[in-house]
């Protein structure tokens, strides 16, 4: 029974690494002036489109922004791509809803590592949400947070924002 339990662990860690390993595929991108029409400045945020970049000025508290409605991505997009320039604001925090729920709480939040706020654009690879234990189904919208909530005055510049998924069998 022991070596059937033994065996059970090892062919599991392998299982996990393959799919760690396995390369990745866009399934959607927002990365033109066109793409960012549909984006909405909810709270405390002024955004515009420059050059096909979302520009998003911070002018107060708690600033956030949605994107568009409706996107319907499955949770197996769990990998989020983005290019940015941030000036005074080291901290993204992702918010969503999904299909089966569609309230926006702490529960279905994840705040990314840090992020270089000099205002060079960089690219962030954030795997993380393939393991968050909310971000599953479909997922119907995002939010982005620039944190903490008092980080004003406080500028983003996004090039693009993209969603991969592993692909076992490409």
């Amino acid at each position: 029974m022991i070596a059937i339990t033994v065996l059970l662990i090892v062919v599991e860690h392998y299982r996990r690494m393959a799919i760690e390993r396995a390369p990745i595929v866009e399934v959607v991108r927002w990365d033109e002036d066109y793409d960012f029409l549909g984006w909405i400045p909810t709270n405390n945020v002024r955004l515009d489109i420059r050059e096909g970049v979302l520009v998003i000025k911070v002018s107060g508290f708690d600033p956030y922004f949605h994107s568009p409605p409706l996107i319907n991505i499955s949770a197996e997009a769990c990998i989020m791509r983005i290019r940015i320039a941030s000036v005074n604001c080291s901290w993204i925090k992702i918010y969503w809803i999904r299909a089966d729920d569609l309230n926006w709480d702490e529960s279905k939040a994840y705040l990314f590592p840090v992020i270089t706020a000099d205002g060079a654009f960089r690219t962030y690879t954030f795997d993380d949400l393939c393991k968050h234990p909310q971000w599953r189904g479909i997922i119907v919208q995002f939010r982005l947070d620039p944190e903490p909530a008092d980080v004003g005055p406080a500028v983003w510049y996004i090039d693009y924002i993209a969603f991969y998924k592993r692909v076992l069998n490409p």
